[in-house]
C-alpha cells in the first residue's frame, strides 16, 4: 500500500515536471511542431495517385544502321555447294546411281537417273567433297529463271545456244554464287542447273561448259 502511494506521488511529480517543461519551452515547441507534422505527412503525399516524381532514366546509346544501306540476300538462300556441308551422295539418292567412274585426276563422276532418260544428272566428288552437280529440272517442280535476277542481279554472262537443248537455249552464269542455269528464254524456265564451287565465268566455261555451243 505504501509502495502504491509512493508511485502515485512520483507520477504526480513527473506530470508537474512535464507541464513545467512545456511552459518553459512552449515557443520552441510551437515552432518545431509544423516541421514534425510535415515530416510525418511527406511519405503519404508521395504515395498519392497522380503525383509524379522527377526521376532521371539513364539513356543508352544505340548505333543504328542507316536506312540507306542495302544488304544483299545471303548466298545460302539457294543450294550452293561449299564443298563441306553436303554429303556426296545422299542415302535416298543411291538407288539412282547409274554409273560410277574414276577420272584421271582422282575425281569420282556419278551418273544418276533424272526425269529425262537422255540427260542424266551428274555429280563430281573429290575427297568426299562435292565439286559439281548437274541437275535436270523436272517440269513437275519448275524453277523460274528471273528469280535469280531478283536476288542477285543480272548474270555475269549469258551465252546463247546449247548442244543438248538447242540454239534458242541460254546459259546464264552466276559465277560468284556458283550457279549456272540453262534457260528457255521463251518460257523463262530453267531446264538444267549447274551448281559448283564459286568461280568466275571463264573458269566455269573451261571446267563445266561442255554443253555450250561454240
Amino acid at each position: 500500500m505504501k509502495t502504491m502511494f509512493m508511485l502515485v506521488i512520483n507520477m504526480g511529480q513527473n506530470q508537474n515536471n512535464i507541464i513545467a517543461f512545456i511552459e518553459r519551452y512552449k515557443i520552441y515547441i510551437l515552432l518545431l511542431l509544423p516541421i514534425l507534422l510535415m515530416a510525418m505527412l511527406i511519405p503519404f503525399i508521395s504515395l498519392q495517385p497522380g503525383t509524379t516524381t522527377n526521376t532521371t532514366i539513364p539513356t543508352v546509346s544505340v548505333n543504328t544502321i542507316p536506312s540507306t544501306v542495302q544488304t544483299k540476300p545471303a548466298i545460302t538462300s539457294i543450294p550452293v555447294i561449299d564443298g563441306h556441308d553436303h554429303e556426296p551422295i545422299d542415302a535416298s539418292e543411291r538407288n539412282k546411281i547409274q554409273n560410277e567412274e574414276i577420272l584421271q585426276n582422282g575425281i569420282i563422276k556419278y551418273t544418276m537417273q533424272s526425269h529425262n532418260a537422255q540427260r542424266p544428272n551428274i555429280r563430281l566428288v573429290s575427297n568426299e567433297n562435292v565439286l559439281f552437280k548437274r541437275v535436270v529440272i523436272s517440269p513437275d517442280f519448275p524453277l523460274v529463271a528471273n528469280g535469280f535476277n531478283k536476288l542477285y542481279g543480272n548474270p555475269e554472262r549469258i551465252i546463247q545456244g546449247s548442244l543438248f537443248y538447242g540454239d534458242a537455249a541460254q546459259t546464264q552464269i552466276y559465277g560468284q554464287i556458283g550457279v549456272a542455269n540453262i534457260v528457255n528464254p521463251q518460257t523463262n524456265l530453267v531446264l538444267e542447273q549447274h551448281i559448283f564451287l564459286p568461280m568466275d565465268a571463264d573458269e566455269y566455261i573451261k571446267n563445266y561448259g561442255d554443253d555450250i555451243s561454240r
